[in-house]
């Protein structure tokens, strides 16, 4: 019999049905799947398995708290739910939002476990200016401190599709001396055995600013002002 079969069905009795009801009709289909009542082997072995089930539905449905769980949550999801049956879950509906939780955190569990995801963050300074200035002699206090001189930032994600299968993607952010460009990368890894595996891989949106020209370069709104040399004038873009 299909283990997730109704159990109102398997002692034929409706969903409604009374203490006295559910006991007469296990007692009807106890004696008449008894494995003793049969002799043949092949009939001893189907009449066993249905007064295993018979057995099985009768426990569930006369012990109050399992039936309260098997009506609010169904044949498929009664066996998960039981397991929450606890002190304090005495209604269905404290019972719906226990189970309800539960398969919350089991699905992230599971999505965590196929999603990896590693970054770095690396920042470059200067202090050439504040240890080694042009003039020796400037006195500490009207050199130039230290200055971030360049940001890089990556990201990068794989996705496990299979054992042996994953879709990997990432982005790699860089910014120096007042450049910048992006990339994104997205990538397929088929691992072919122990110490062998194939990653195939594609990138794209590759971006880095040219040198400004003209008086109004619209670069300058996204990457900051262009050093300008002394005597020249430049007049920022203002739209």
């Amino acid at each position: 019999m299909d283990p997730h079969a109704d159990l109102y069905s398997v002692l034929g009795v409706a969903e409604e049905a009374s203490e006295d009801e559910l006991k007469r009709a296990f007692r009807r289909l106890s004696l008449a799947y008894h494995p003793d009542r049969w002799q043949a082997p092949q009939d001893k072995r189907e009449a066993g398995e249905r007064f295993l089930h018979v057995a099985r539905a009768y426990g569930v449905l006369s012990d109050e708290r399992k039936r309260m769980a098997y009506d609010e949550l169904g044949p498929r999801d009664f066996e998960q739910g039981q397991q929450l049956l606890t002190a304090e879950v005495d209604s269905a509906a404290k019972l719906r939002a226990r189970f309800e939780r539960e398969k919350r955190r089991v699905a992230e569990q599971a999505y965590h476990g196929k999603l990896r995801m590693s970054g770095s963050l690396v920042v470059g300074a200067s202090a050439s200016d504040l240890l080694a200035p042009a003039d020796p002699d400037l006195p500490l206090g009207e050199r130039l401190w230290p200055h971030i001189s360049s940001v890089s930032m990556s990201e990068d994600m794989a996705l496990a599709l299979s054992q042996r299968t994953a879709l990997t993607c990432g982005c790699q952010l860089l910014t120096k001396g007042g450049l910048g460009g992006c990339t994104l990368r997205l990538g397929f890894k088929r691992q072919l055995g122990h110490h062998a595996f194939l990653h195939a891989s594609a990138s794209g949106l590759n971006g880095s600013p040219a040198p400004p020209t003209g008086r109004n370069p619209h670069w300058i709104r996204h990457y900051g002002a262009p050093k300008v040399p002394e005597g020249t004038a430049y007049t920022p873009d203002r739209r």
